[in-house]
């Protein structure tokens, strides 16, 4: 092979290692062509495009090596340059040579040349061969780059327009060499500034151990994904994951990675994991005060009956139940009502030991379990101090407001051997508390069992009662000191299939303590209203007294009540009075100055039952302006001999002339009783020695006989006894 052949070989296979574009390659080899053959015309036909350059490149395929092919092939691949064939259609050519360009199996195209005067020496296939496999060399490496350059832009652009950071680091020092924009904005440094920063400077001042570890992982994994928290150019934490991978690049290796900003998905997550918390959590404890529900206080009692059994020791069981909750929840207002529940949960809870439990099981119940009790004296001790850290005032919106507790107490094993019977029982003692005056502690007795078994009978007795009115009322004549019939009191009764009659006193405190003097109450109020009405039109009219309670005056709906009682019954209201206790008066004083306020504006008038028995008598006098002062029982009995009686019955029939109001006595009984308070100024009285309580029919007789005589007439002795004294 010539020098000339030689040098072309080289110089060709110096630009194939340079990487020189397409064209330019194709260029250079015909020109090499034209100098080393002396060729009249050379020409590359490309294979990648036309039906003819398939064609050709199958039949190089099934020629072996330098194929002749003759000058006729006019379908062969068109010229790289897009020119036509450049032989001229009237020129006579004599030989033509064509060789394939091709690398393994792709074939690039043709190298084809034509001469007009003589054929190809031998020299000129081989440099053409040869020639034909450098230039298919040096394509088929440009084509690599071209492609290799095509994906690095794709990547380039993938990399920039990445809705997430990514970054390229240094393998061996860490160091960014490049970010996109995504990273500029959300971590809030420029791009110079990364490129002076290592991921040491992104870390949280509190993930210091953690990034060490991420270098350890980057030094030995090729591939890694961690979790870690970075810190932005402002300070603020941002948590991220991380998808990392080495590869090499032309100056060495990189780190290419990828940074998810996890922090809103953790947050979500932490709110999901929070709120899932907080409802296992809610199904376990009261919502209002914190405290455990029945549900976890159940397990935790169990758990104490084991503690102690296996321990030979004792657990006591504390049922503890607001007293008169229900009339400050009504007369305050709920807001208040729940401030007191917290307050009072925060108390009973820092009176006991961690080790002991107290839940909120109702509306204003609560229960402990005291546990590993080794005497009877420290369930006493922590009585105490419930009783005592609930008695002091509670400061509401309202005011301050002082309340006490009743406490019922049952013993494991003395009183039942597991959590049921446990709770049942000092339920039942916490009742008796109740009946014995509440801001007591009972322990339970067996006789307790008894009396709870009755309590239930007699609940569901008042349920069917009230469903099919089986009430009763009598009534009991009020007269002025000369025999004159004024008024009378609507008394209710429960009369029996047996014919014996059970009497309020019996009732009266279950149907509080359920519930029901609700609807007993707004019957007795409904039906002494109608009743009063009929005896109207047929006699002169008279007033009716009922008595309230402290849960139907603390009902909201209350003075509607009454108002629908009057309106069904067309009584006028000033011949219906309302006879409210002490502790109804005082409880709630700003309440209940604007109820009874309410009731004496439309008419009713109110009346101060048992007056003097309370704590706060002349307090609630002062507070209160009323039409009636009732002198209770207890000063009445002994008003004939005791002086220390008729000085306080005097103070009070004083007190209450002083304010515009008239007294009233009850449970007069003897002549010598009567003629003692009408010396005393006593304006009414009411008793066994007037009338005893008496149907509603029998009170029409009385009412039509005292029309006729326009008042009522006593013994002539009684007379006698009152002029004598």
């Amino acid at each position: 092979m010539s020098v000339e052949a030689t040098s072309a070989l080289l110089k060709m296979s110096q630009a194939a290692l340079r990487g020189v574009p397409w064209d330019y390659l194709v260029h250079s080899a015909l020109e090499h062509v034209r100098q080393v053959t002396s060729c009249d015309v050379a020409a590359f036909y490309s294979a990648s495009n036309t039906d003819g350059a398939l064609a050709l490149q199958e039949r190089i395929r099934r020629d072996a090596g330098i194929d002749a092919l003759p000058a006729t092939d006019r379908f062969l691949a068109r010229i790289a340059t897009g020119e036509a064939d450049p032989r001229p259609a009237d020129a006579s050519w004599r030989y033509d040579l064509a060789v394939p360009v091709r690398s393994g199996v792709e074939t690039f195209g043709v190298l084809a040349v034509a001469m007009q005067r003589e054929a190809f020496a031998a020299s000129d296939r081989k440099f053409l061969t040869e020639l034909a496999e450098v230039l298919a060399l040096a394509l088929r490496a440009e084509r690599h780059k071209r492609a290799a350059d095509l994906i690095a832009k794709q990547n380039r652009y993938a990399f920039e327009h990445n809705p997430n950071p990514m970054v390229l680091l240094d393998a061996e020092t860490f160091r960014y060499v490049d970010v996109n924009q995504t990273a500029i904005d959300v971590y809030g440094y420029t791009r110079e500034q990364f490129l002076e920063m290592t991921p040491y400077d992104l870390r949280a001042p509190s993930d210091t151990d953690g990034l060490e570890a991420t270098f350890n992982t980057f030094r030995r994994d090729a591939t890694t994904m961690i979790d870690t928290v970075h810190r932005r150019a402002d300070g603020s934490r941002i948590d991220v994951h991380i998808t990392s991978i080495t590869v090499e690049r032309g100056d060495g290796k990189v780190r290419i990675a990828t940074i998810q900003d996890m922090t809103e998905r953790n947050e979500a997550l932490a709110r999901a994991l929070q709120s899932e918390a907080q409802l296992a959590h809610d199904l376990l404890h009261d919502r209002l005060t914190g405290l455990p529900n029945r549900v976890l206080f159940n397990e935790r009692l169990t758990a104490a009956i084991d503690r102690a059994r296996g321990a030979n020791r004792m657990a006591a069981v504390l049922f503890i139940d607001i007293d008169e909750f229900k009339t400050v929840n009504d007369t305050m207002g709920h807001p208040a009502g729940d401030a007191l529940l917290k307050e009072i949960a925060d108390r009973l809870l820092s009176a006991t030991r961690q080790l002991d439990c107290i839940a909120r099981v109702g509306g204003d119940e609560f229960i402990a379990v005291l546990s590993d009790i080794a005497e009877i004296d420290h369930v006493m001790q922590v009585v105490r101090k419930l009783e005592q850290v609930a008695a002091d005032p509670v400061r509401l919106p309202g005011g301050d407001l002082t309340v006490t507790c009743s406490i019922g107490v049952a013993l494991f094993p003395r009183d039942g051997e597991d959590a049921e019977t446990l709770i049942r029982n000092a339920d039942t003692a916490m009742y008796q508390a109740k009946r014995d005056g509440r801001s007591t502690t009972c322990f339970f007795t067996p006789a307790m069992q008894h009396e709870a078994e009755q309590r239930i009978r007699l609940e569901a007795r008042l349920r069917k009662a009230i469903e099919e009115d089986a009430f009763r009322l009598v009534y009991q004549p009020i007269y002025d000191l000369d025999g004159t019939l004024l008024a009378t009191e609507a008394l209710i009764r429960w009369p029996q299939s047996d014919g014996s009659t059970v009497q309020p006193n019996l009732f009266i405190p279950y149907a509080e303590a359920s519930g029901l003097i609700l609807p007993i109450g707004a019957w007795v109020l409904r039906t002494a209203c109608l009743q009063n009405a009929a005896w109207g039109r047929e006699a002169p009219p008279i007033r009716v007294s009922v008595n309230v309670s402290a849960k139907q005056f603390g009902d909201p709906n209350f003075v509607r009540t009454v108002q629908q009682a009057l309106n069904e019954s067309g009584l006028a209201a000033n011949l219906l009075e309302l006879e409210l206790t002490e502790t109804v008066m005082s409880t709630n004083v700003e309440r209940t100055a604007a109820v009874v306020e309410e009731l004496r504006a439309s008419g009713v008038r109110i009346a101060i039952d048992d007056f003097g028995t309370g704590y706060n008598s002349l307090a609630t006098l002062r507070s209160n302006v009323v039409d009636t002062l009732k002198l209770d029982i207890c000063f009445v009995a002994g008003i004939a001999s005791s002086p220390i009686d008729q000085a306080i019955a005097s103070a009070v029939i004083t007190a209450a002339h002083g304010l515009g109001a008239k007294v009233v006595a009850e449970g007069v009984e003897t002549v010598e009783q009567r003629a003692m308070l009408a010396k005393l100024n006593c304006d009414a009285a009411q008793g066994y020695l007037f009338a005893r309580p008496m149907t509603a029919e029998k009170f029409a007789t009385l009412l039509r006989a005292a029309e006729r005589t326009h008042h009522h007439r006593v013994y002539s002795e009684e007379r006698r006894l009152v002029r004598a004294v």
